[in-house]
């Protein structure tokens, strides 16, 4: 087995894991991101524009760098799963997993009879790995999102589940389950947070969480994260443009 998935071998090692959150499906802008020092990007098909069909594209952007490519599954779904695991993506990203029975579902999308459900029919991704050893084909990253109050409550039993890699915290939808306002990050929210870490930690797997700056990737890696992204494709090139039409007008 000559592939072996770099992202999990980092979080088996404790590292924490930077990246870039994608909703827009642009080859050339991710071509340029790879080759800084990001360690993956994940392309958001749930609620961003990334359709199946820009997968391979995007996906090519990063062959020869280190950079891990991820996809944000739209949904829950054996066949979504499949063919963003197909199209060559290193791991999947599952939104709204409430139970670890739903847990144990994406868990099973992503691996192969007789240890999972995928259907054996994997088409780009054999040229990143080498070859078609369902083994190594099949080692990719299983990351389950916890962001309802039913989530919550079935953190411990969700981190736990057999073939689940990670735990990924959806911090607005976590807010709004919680009855609070989208972005109320206070001791209610902070609360529900630490659980599910320590959920995650418990089971010895990392967890991650749904972030917006490099400053708040580094105070949750110091917490104990091992999954975080710095930013948005989107939101980090219009900041950036405010930044430097602000300082152009003499703001």
């Amino acid at each position: 087995m000559s592939w072996s998935n770099p992202l999990k071998a980092r979080w088996r090692a404790g590292e924490a894991t930077f990246g870039l959150w994608c909703t827009s499906a642009n080859p050339a802008a991710s071509e340029y991101v790879a080759h800084s020092s990001v360690d993956w990007i994940l392309w958001d098909q749930q609620h961003g524009l990334v359709t199946d069909a820009d997968l391979h594209g995007l996906f090519r952007t990063v062959l020869g760098t280190k950079v891990v490519p991820l996809v944000r599954v739209a949904a829950n779904d054996l066949t979504l799963i499949g063919r963003a695991l197909d199209a060559g993506a290193a791991g999947v990203i599952v939104p709204l997993v409430n139970t670890a029975e739903e847990a144990a579902a994406a868990a099973a999308a992503c691996r192969y009879m007789p240890h999972g459900e995928r259907s054996f029919g994997p088409n780009r991704i054999t040229l990143v790995v080498g070859g078609l050893d369902p083994r190594v084909v099949e080692d990719v990253a299983c990351v389950v999102m916890i962001e309802t109050a039913a989530g919550i409550e079935n953190a411990e039993a969700i981190a736990a589940t057999p073939g689940v890699d990670c735990v990924l915290i959806g911090p607005g939808d976590l807010a709004l389950g919680l009855g609070l306002e989208w972005n109320d990050r206070g001791p209610i929210h902070q609360a529900a947070v630490k659980r599910i870490l320590d959920a995650a930690t418990a089971a010895g797997k990392p967890a991650g969480i749904v972030l917006g700056s490099g400053e708040a990737a580094r105070r949750y890696a110091e917490m104990g994260f091992r999954f975080m992204n710095v930013g948005s494709d989107l939101p980090i090139l219009v900041d950036g443009l405010e930044r430097e039409l602000k300082t152009a007008r003499g703001g």
